[in-house]
């Protein structure tokens, strides 16, 4: 299937701003990406095929009812009277089952992927073909179960180091590959869905480069160890 109108953009029907317009897409947190990704895409003529589940498909209904983000404490509040500690444990609870919804979406992704290298390897024109797989940095396995299938794969990110700089997301991580996660991350990581909107905010007006944002802000909120945050919730 072809991934929104990606496709047209690419055969230079449509423009990148007429679906930005179409898909309401300029008002998204990530409307910056997705229109230097169109404009990149625009009259190139390349073949756009989707190996992530289609919107509306049984395959992403099963993936969005096994999601479960992190708890919001804006929605919680029991905290405040039966510690900290339980709201810990269900933030890692939710974290733990969406790593493992996002393994499974991942072999998803694979079984598409090579299902299209049979295709290619049945056409008659049969040649060398190159493919870009966007994907966003937590998707690595992907990258790593190709290498390790021998194919000719190479990977880069927005930037070198790269850090991830939400504590979400290193948590998420860390449970995709059957790794752990301690109270003492858990706690920033409420600290970061409590106050992170906040940081980001005043953060943005110093830069609008989302990765430099999220990378001041996760070193602002790595002063805070467990005792300290403990403290500023149960007050």
């Amino acid at each position: 299937a072809t991934y929104f109108g990606y496709q047209e953009v690419s055969d230079g029907k449509k423009t990148p701003q007429q679906l930005m317009s179409e898909l309401d897409w300029d008002s998204e947190p990530d409307s910056g990406f997705r229109r230097e990704q169109l404009k990149a895409l625009y009259k190139s003529g390349k073949k756009i095929v989707i190996i992530d589940a289609p919107g509306g498909s049984q395959a992403e209904k099963h993936f969005l009812e096994k999601y479960e983000p992190p708890s919001d404490i804006r929605t919680s509040g029991s905290f405040q009277y039966t510690g900290l500690k339980p709201l810990l444990d269900s933030i890692k609870h939710n974290m733990k089952k969406t790593a493992e919804a996002d393994n499974e979406r991942e072999e998803y992704m694979l079984n598409e992927l090579r299902k299209l290298t049979k295709e290619i390897a049945k056409s008659p024109q049969q040649r060398k073909v190159k493919v870009l797989l966007s994907l966003g940095a937590a998707h690595t396995p992907v990258y790593h179960s190709l290498k390790r299938s021998g194919q000719e794969i190479y990977r880069t990110f927005s930037t070198k180091p790269f850090v991830y700089g939400l504590f979400e997301a290193e948590a998420h991580r860390r449970y995709k590959f059957g790794k752990e996660v301690d109270d003492e991350l858990a706690a920033k990581i409420l600290f970061e869905l409590t106050f992170g909107v906040i940081i980001r905010y005043n953060l943005e007006k110093v830069s609008t480069d989302t990765q430099k944002v999220l990378t001041m802000q996760r070193k602002i909120i790595s002063q805070f160890n467990y005792n300290e945050i403990e403290k500023m919730f149960m007050k």
